[in-house]
């Protein structure tokens, strides 16, 4: 994971993704994407557990919560993105491979463009783009089931417009067996052409206001609690020391996997549930039986999850251990892709505690979040007057300067945008021929951060 210097780069990275919880359960979903959903986990995301503190309550989106996530490790399935491809037989050795994503989460880009790449290296494919007609003829690309036309000055100047798409031909590409790159970059405009800073998008997209909603919960709860964070930090500490506690155990288990051991990963994660190993110690907030009180009862789901996530790993190890012939490689990619994503929300929570820790709330604004919150201010916010709207945001920026400011522009690609690129390769290998594999990936790119939110989709075909 790549955390740029400021805290606002580390989170306001693309928008949008639903809580998803990096725990085993989730390998028991059918394909090995399961375990790439659970690597875009977000940091809120604790075990089993959705409704713990203010985050709980709401869809946390990715533009601010989910870690970047490298390319070489995506799936089908990213924060913001799910993509599917495949190639169709169209004539003697050629073959028409289409890649089709939607953007499943509000995206706020640092430019008018997303960048797509067909890859497909150490296969017998080529493709011709030597000339503005042959790109046209082996080049397809639509935005919303339209169309799109190729325009060979977006190659050069990086920025489009709708209707237009453009092909970096600058790099040859070449035969998948060759030494240059095997691979097409393909570059498609967002719906709009328009930099709007945050402000701006608030005041016009309500997706977007609730994308921002879990900065507003954060000033909510402070105003609470008195203006005072302690009892918010004790919970994201506690929230903190599950996820190292439940790393450990994962590494633990990596382990035993690695060397073929199921039965000492079942007694590795059974040792966890003695009550003396519990990571937030051994006094129950509220002991069974008891009346837990309102602000104890965080704390209490936190300290119960620890089972329930500790059983899910035991539950999980006991299939395998039912099979023949347990897929042992699957669990094993499954449990380092979790070590790191835990990894990842560990860090990301430390950030966010250190965020929480420099606000100091005044009794004054206290009073003002409270009475804007009951009347329900932010989420209405696109409907406010230009007054009240400026004050929201000054109270915003007053606690968050670094998230809330008006110089960063984004071009917006609202949640449910459709993608489609299409591209006329040429087979040169024996016939019949070897497996050829043809992968697709998107991603977005912030504005001055590193491209992120990768999603990949690979199909294979063999020529007959």
């Amino acid at each position: 994971m790549i955390f740029s210097t400021s805290w606002a780069s580390s989170f306001l990275i693309s928008a949008g993704s639903r809580l998803i919880a990096a725990i085993p359960a989730l390998a028991g979903a059918t394909g090995i994407y399961a375990t790439a959903i659970a690597v875009m986990s977000t940091v809120m995301a604790i075990g089993s557990v959705t409704l713990l503190t203010v985050f709980f309550a709401y869809s946390i989106y990715a533009s601010f919560w989910v870690p970047m996530v490298e390319e070489a490790k995506a799936g089908q399935q990213s924060s913001n993105f799910y993509i599917n491809n495949s190639c169709q037989k169209t004539g003697t050795n050629q073959y028409y491979c289409c890649s089709n994503f939607a953007v499943t989460e509000n995206i706020l880009n640092g430019f008018n463009r997303l960048d797509h790449k067909t890859d497909f290296s150490n296969t017998d494919l080529s493709i011709d783009l030597s000339t503005k007609d042959n790109v046209e003829k082996n080049t397809d690309a639509w935005l919303n089931n339209k169309s799109l036309t190729y325009d060979p000055a977006g190659d050069a100047a990086m920025f489009l417009k709708v209707p237009y798409y453009a092909v970096n031909t600058a790099v040859p590409v070449v035969n998948g067996q060759g030494a240059g790159q095997a691979a097409v970059l393909t570059y498609l405009p967002t719906p709009s052409d328009e930099a709007l800073n945050l402000f701006q998008l608030m005041s016009q997209y309500p997706s977007v206001v609730s994308s921002l909603k879990p900065f507003w919960d954060i000033l909510v709860r402070i105003a609470q609690d008195k203006a005072s964070t302690d009892r918010l930090l004790a919970e994201y500490q506690a929230q903190q020391d599950l996820l190292e506690a439940q790393k450990e155990l994962v590494d633990k288990l990596i382990n035993k996997i690695e060397a073929g051991d199921l039965d000492g990963a079942l007694t590795a994660a059974q040792d966890y549930l003695d009550p003396k190993k519990h990571p937030l110690g051994t006094e129950d907030p509220c002991p069974p039986g008891s009346v837990c009180p309102e602000e104890k009862q965080s704390l209490n789901n936190l300290y119960d999850s620890w089972q329930q996530i500790v059983n899910s790993y035991i539950s999980q190890i006991e299939v395998y251990l039912r099979q023949a012939d347990p897929d042992l490689a699957r669990f094993l990619e499954q449990l380092k892709a979790e070590s790191e994503s835990l990894a990842q929300q560990i860090e990301a929570i430390k950030q966010i505690k250190a965020k929480i820790e420099d606000i100091n709330m005044s009794e004054v604004d206290a009073a003002i979040i409270l009475d804007w919150e009951e009347h329900n201010m932010f989420l209405n916010f696109p409907n406010l007057d230009l007054d009240l709207r400026e004050s929201i945001w000054k109270l915003l920026s007053t606690y968050f300067p670094d998230v809330f400011n008006e110089n960063d522009l984004f071009y917006f690609i609202p949640r449910g945008t459709d993608y489609k690129v299409c591209l006329n390769l040429t087979y040169s290998g024996p016939i019949p021929g070897n497996p050829q594999t043809v992968c697709s990936t998107i991603s977005y790119t912030p504005p001055t951060w590193t491209p992120t939110g990768f999603a990949k989709a690979c199909s294979t075909f063999t020529p007959q």
